[in-house]
């Protein structure tokens, strides 16, 4: 045994990201995944209310119909409702569309067009610049991770209500699907979708580091 070993975890192997949320609420339940600024101070977020809320969002796109091969954006500032999306996105069987959001408005339409998204999950802050984007075809739904918006589109925490009263079961998802598709800055261009780790397998190798 060297110095390192007694700091490190026990090796659960490689599985999807669909099944992190589920795991982490086991290990760590009530503990802080993570902590937001509202109001003028900082609130704490449990790895099981986390879990909660990814699973309420998963199975409301499930009620609406989102399938194995479907394809979700995401775009917006780094909060816990784009990580909620993103995993719940994971967990409903889909894959996920990370929209940079430094790209300009014909920009993320490209990356939209481009990759058959059906649905959108964006912030306030990019809510207008979306619904001003010339016709999507495929996009049939805009989420808000925010409630106080004029725009017309569906509320995060509307979804995450009705998700909650929702009794619907999530398959298990197999480490070779599509996870993401990651799209590139265009910098001699518009963006290109990168296959550079497109497999649940691929994604959660990037994602694991040793605990020292």
């Amino acid at each position: 045994m060297n110095e390192y070993d007694s700091h490190l975890r026990d090796d659960r192997g490689i599985f999807p990201l669909s099944e992190l949320v589920e795991r982490s609420a086991k290990d760590f339940s009530d503990l802080p995944i993570m902590r937001t600024w509202e109001d003028e101070e900082y609130r704490a977020i449990t790895y099981r209310q986390f879990r909660d809320m990814v699973f309420a969002i998963a199975r409301w796109l499930l009620f609406k119909g989102i399938k194995e091969g479907d394809h979700i954006g995401v775009l917006g500032e780094n909060r816990r409702e784009w990580a909620a999306s993103y995993l719940a996105i994971q967990t409903a069987g889909a894959a996920v569309i990370p929209v940079d959001s430094m790209l300009p408005a014909p920009g993320i339409r490209h990356v939209l067009m481009d990759s058959n998204s059906k649905m959108l999950f964006t912030s306030a802050k990019f809510l207008s610049l979306v619904n001003e984007l010339e016709e999507i075809p495929s996009l049939k739904t805009i989420i808000s991770f925010d409630d106080n918006v004029e725009e017309s589109c569906t509320l995060l925490s509307d979804v995450i209500k009705a998700g909650a009263d929702l009794d619907l079961k999530f398959r298990k998802r197999d480490l070779s699907e599509i996870a993401a598709i990651l799209y590139t800055s265009g910098t001699t261009g518009h963006s290109k979708g990168s296959d550079a780790f497109p497999s649940q397998h691929h994604l959660e190798c990037s994602l694991r580091l040793p605990d020292l």
